[in-house]
């Protein structure tokens, strides 16, 4: 790391002197500093972010109301649309970004990106929580809706087959007249009303089935929440792993060449024993020659 500090001392012996100039002026480089790549995607990634989260803010009253006159379902299904599409790039550019991202955090530069690409990440996970609470209060208010017109539905074809019987009941003439003209009996009455009551016990049960799939639908919306977060954990999971992996066979390539040097040491220290050892052996020969 440079130390800049004399120059950090000048600074402030200027700031000193010229009392009338801003101290942030003074501070300030006079040369343009250049960006890095890194800086760039990922500044770009936080401005796309905060752009969605204002645009979904922003629309977020008429896109849960129910007045149609606010904004249509076309263009609730647009925002839905455009939303995933946003969400699917960024994630992509997040993931371009990871990779781009060096793995040695030896250095304060490795180590502040990969604190940059962290909060960046808790940073789309929190936008498309807001993305996916919109949607399913929407999921949701469609269920209802259509839970309602059923009931409305059923309702009156109920009350429409309740009258029916009630009216030839009361006008035998006209039941008669009927049965001359299509053979039918008078004892065809109580056949229609069973018939009426069967069509409203069916009736009914739909009701409940819709109503249940409405409930099963708001469940599946939140385990799509779920699911989207624990992809995203499992993605950071994954590449913390791979992290891992790779300091693993940094750490397995620095014992081997450790063990190699210990081998070369062992092998050289052996030579030396045994070359001793021979000396030795001839000294105590030559000794014996020589007496």
């Amino acid at each position: 790391m440079i130390d800049r500090t004399p120059e950090f001392l000048k600074l402030l012996k200027q700031i000193r002197k010229n009392e009338g100039i801003p101290a942030k002026s003074i501070l300030t480089s006079q040369k343009k500093i250049l960006k890095s790549s890194f800086e760039i995607k990922s500044r770009g990634i936080v401005t796309n972010l905060t752009q969605l989260r204002d645009f979904l803010l922003d629309n977020r009253h008429g896109y849960l109301t129910r007045d149609e006159t606010l904004m249509t379902n076309q263009e609730k299904d647009k925002i839905d649309a455009d939303g995933e599409k946003f969400m699917q790039i960024c994630s992509r550019s997040l993931e371009q970004l990871k990779q781009d991202t060096p793995t040695n955090l030896t250095t304060q530069v490795g180590f502040h990106q990969k604190l940059v690409v962290e909060i960046v990440e808790k940073y789309l996970k929190l936008v498309f929580q807001i993305y996916n609470e919109q949607k399913s209060v929407r999921v949701k208010q469609i269920v209802e809706r259509n839970t309602v017109s059923q009931l409305r539905l059923n309702s009156t074809r109920a009350k429409s087959s309740e009258r029916l019987p009630g009216q030839v009941k009361h006008n035998p003439k006209y039941l008669f007249e009927e049965s001359d003209d299509d053979g039918l009996v008078p004892d065809d009455d109580e056949t229609f009303a069973q018939e009426n009551a069967q069509l409203l016990s069916d009736m009914n049960s739909l009701s409940d089935e819709v109503r249940s799939i409405g409930g099963k639908v708001v469940e599946i919306a939140k385990l799509h929440e779920m699911f989207s977060e624990q992809v995203f954990q499992q993605e950071a999971d994954i590449e913390l792993v791979s992290e891992k992996i790779v300091e693993s066979s940094e750490n397995v390539k620095d014992g081997n060449e450790e063990l190699r040097e210990a081998i070369k040491n062992n092998a050289g220290f052996r030579v030396w024993v045994l070359f001793f050892l021979v000396m030795c052996s001839f000294s105590l020969l030559f000794l014996e020659w020589y007496s």
